[in-house]
């Protein structure tokens, strides 16, 4: 009953009320999708729920109401301030990484405007011995990277700058990268 009214407050504002009422659910209860679906008969009652549902009626990100996205299939923090990665980024990471595997001379690659560090982290994941540069005029941003890359295990191969563009950084790069 709880999701079926989720979901009706939901349908009005997003594509997929169901499936947010379900997210929603289970960020809240601190539980897996599909553990509803095991419990689907089970009495709940979390605080704060519809809380949550009147927010993303208000079109508030998802992410930001939960604190994390899903990306290539790995989840990073993310919060309000802080642009949300696209689904199109991934289409980025994976014409870099290919321009990255043919070209042995990139060693180091920049990241304009990292945002939540998505970009960096990812490629950074997929090529170690690779060094990364990560710039940002937002702090928030550059708070929630180091999150990303503390939780990624990559910070020792990305140094951050709080910087606009690459004003200031003396370092030879082979590559920049950037989703605006």
């Amino acid at each position: 009953q709880l999701l079926n009214q989720a979901t009706t407050l939901l349908q009005k504002n997003v594509e997929r009320p169901r499936l947010e009422a379900e997210i929603l659910l289970s960020h809240i209860l601190d539980v897996e999708r599909t553990w509803l679906h095991i419990h689907f008969n089970d009495n709940v009652n979390p605080k704060n729920y519809f809380e949550l549902i009147t927010r993303r009626c208000q079109n508030e990100p998802l992410e930001y109401i939960t604190g994390y996205v899903n990306f290539y299939s790995e989840t990073f923090f993310a919060q309000e301030g802080v642009l949300i990665a696209r689904p199109e980024t991934e289409l980025l990471i994976d014409h870099a990484s290919t321009i990255i595997k043919n070209n042995s001379n990139i060693k180091t690659i920049a990241e304009i405007g990292m945002g939540s560090g998505i970009i960096s982290i990812m490629l950074a994941k997929m090529f170690p011995d690779h060094k990364f540069i990560a710039t940002d005029i937002n702090t928030t941003a550059i708070e929630l990277t180091k999150k990303n890359m503390a939780l990624h295990q990559v910070e020792d191969r990305i140094t951050l700058y709080h910087t606009s563009l690459l004003d200031n950084i003396d370092e030879p790069i082979n590559m920049i990268v950037s989703n605006p």
